[in-house]
């Protein structure tokens, strides 16, 4: 799986470096998978400056729909999602939207590691 958790040593976050090609059914499974046990309220920064992902909006939308069902269960950590590239950028700005209108708060979008560390320092 292109998808491979970090020791980044910051408490209660989880840092997820996203490495070459992923699809829709790679980042359901990891995120089920991630939001776990103890650290489904934890913040969880996914950084995908290394990412190719070629996603259409409606798989976009699927994505934030389950988050935002699964944050109406029980709450879910904020997440921060890094991207260097414009494309991926804007498709992250779309899961954010998405995220939003669905009911599912504190999703942002940052190009690097030091503004989604800052903006999680306020959200807090």
């Amino acid at each position: 799986m292109p998808v491979t958790v970090v020791n980044h040593e910051v408490s209660r976050q989880v840092m997820a470096v996203v490495t070459g090609d992923i699809r829709i059914t790679e980042i359901m499974a990891f995120v089920a998978a991630a939001r776990a046990g103890e650290q489904r309220s934890w913040a969880f920064i996914f950084d995908t400056s290394g990412a190719v992902i070629d996603l259409s909006s409606a798989d976009v939308q699927s994505v934030a729909e389950f988050a935002a069902a699964e944050f109406q269960k029980s709450p879910i950590g904020p997440v921060a999602l890094i991207a260097s590239d414009v494309a991926i950028f804007g498709i992250s700005r779309m899961f954010q939207a998405y995220s939003s209108a669905s009911g599912r708060p504190n999703v942002g979008v940052f190009k690097t590691l030091e503004e989604a560390q800052s903006w999680l320092s306020r959200i807090k």
